[in-house]
């Protein structure tokens, strides 16, 4: 167990893990863009008055 974790046969993609990571985090930042804009959109004091 120690002489694996001393010299590991492959490393860690790095870059992949960074590419799926930065795509999760913009997907999810346009998502909530989209979700606010669309929300906004509408009239937003008649709709309070008439809740």
């Amino acid at each position: 167990m120690a002489g694996a974790s001393r010299n590991p046969g492959q490393g860690m993609p790095l870059k992949l893990l960074a590419w799926t990571v930065g795509g999760i985090l913009l997907s999810g930042l346009l998502w909530t863009w989209l979700a606010a804009v669309t929300a906004l959109r509408g009239k937003l004091l008649p709709a309070l008055r008439h809740e």
